[in-house]
């Protein structure tokens, strides 16, 4: 059985929901869900806005209905944006953050995950979400800062 699309799904819950089906918001689905790496709002509004008279609040409501929607996860990589993934069709996953250059590898470890929903249920919390940020240096920066420091 063929999965459904990430703009199939959202017109879905879209209409479910009462709201309108729009062009728009299918483009930024699509340019939200084909991007190779974590997108901010000012991302999206960069790619989209040659294309389509498209404005931030549009892109701003329209990401707000995909994570009310379940289709994306809003995250805080540590700068002042938020940034938008998809989580449909991925595996779950964690962020080892870069605070010199930014540079953000994803990461899975089933067995620390198990810990988390643990942990929750041994202090009677309903688990809900979870996020766990590891933010240093990357090997490149750790090479560079050495380098740096060598008279």
């Amino acid at each position: 059985m063929e999965r459904e699309s990430p703009v199939r799904l959202f017109q879905n819950y879209l209409k479910s929901q009462g709201f309108n089906v729009t062009k728009v918001r299918c483009q930024i689905t699509e340019t939200l869900f084909s991007a190779p790496e974590h997108m901010t709002v000012a991302d999206l509004w960069a790619r989209l806005r040659n294309e389509r008279n498209i404005s931030m609040s549009t892109i701003y409501r329209t990401l707000d209905l995909l994570v009310e929607g379940g289709l994306i996860r809003k995250i805080d990589l540590g700068d002042a944006f938020a940034h938008y993934e998809p989580v449909l069709g991925q595996t779950r996953h964690e962020h080892l953050i870069c605070t010199r250059c930014s540079k953000i590898v994803e990461f899975a470890l089933p067995d620390i995950e198990e810990r988390f929903f643990e942990t929750a249920e041994h202090y009677g919390f309903l688990h809900q979400r979870h996020e766990l940020k590891i933010f240093g240096l990357c090997p490149d920066c750790q090479k560079s800062s050495i380098s740096q420091e060598v008279p």
